[in-house]
């Protein structure tokens, strides 16, 4: 690590001070507001996978039925029926994805931020 000259020093640590007491003054509702920024990744993963599932089910249902929105018209052909299937089904996909990488960091960040949440419970 490089080594800062005094004069640059004498500045930071005055605002550095300043940032510290800040954080402890406010390190109640700093604690609870970063633990729920936590637990969002999580809830933002399960609605992930409720669109996934959704998905997987308009796929079911394009299968079983062949018409994803009713009763079409007489007009709406084959490729259609075809293209929301495989739309829906790339849906799912995405979605599973986005939700697995979704959840991949809430289990990480509450790994690693599990400390806090010891001390959160400790608090109420």
């Amino acid at each position: 690590m490089a080594e800062h000259p005094p004069e640059e020093s004498a500045k930071t640590l005055p605002v550095l001070e300043e940032v510290y007491e800040s954080l402890r003054t406010d390190a109640q509702s700093l604690l609870r507001e970063l633990l729920r920024g936590i637990s969002m990744w999580g809830v933002t993963s399960l609605m992930a996978f409720l669109v996934c599932v959704v998905s997987l089910i308009l796929a079911a249902v394009v299968i079983v039925f062949g018409r994803p929105y009713g009763s079409p018209p007489n007009d709406v052909g084959r490729n259609t029926v075809l293209v929301a299937l495989y739309t829906s089904i790339a849906l799912a996909a995405i979605s599973a994805g986005v939700g697995s990488l979704l959840l991949q960091k809430y289990l990480t960040l509450k790994k690693k931020y599990a400390r806090l949440y010891r001390i959160a419970r400790e608090l109420h």
